[in-house]
Parts: C-alpha cells; structure tokens; sequence
C-alpha cells in the first residue's frame, strides 16, 4: 500500500505528525501486519500538479 500525503511546507507535516503521535492515533496498531515501512518525502517542482482532494487505490 502507497500512501501519498501532501502539507504545505516541512513544518505543517511535524506540526501535524507530532499532534497525531500525542492523540494515540499515529503510528496505528497494525504492526504485525507490516513486513517493510519506507518514507520518502519529495519536494513539488513548480509544474507539478496541485493535490486532489480525493483518494485512488493502486493494487501493486
């Protein structure tokens, strides 16, 4: 599963992290349903389309 989650800046990304981590919410419970977790964060370029507000599941 691919999740893709956009924030304006750098800052707005640990403001809202740090607030999930302190609700209990983040990371979720499914740890043993994980085999591998890998992040990357990517900086837009300039002609890089905006977000869209809807989801869309792709099956690797």
């Amino acid at each position: 599963m691919i999740h893709v989650w956009t924030y304006k800046d750098e800052l707005e990304r640990r403001q809202i992290r740090a607030q999930a981590i302190a609700d209990r919410v983040w990371p979720p419970n499914t740890s043993e349903f994980i085999a591998e977790v890998k992040s990357e964060i990517f900086d837009p370029q300039p002609f890089t389309p905006r977000a869209c507000t809807f989801a869309i599941l792709w099956k690797l």
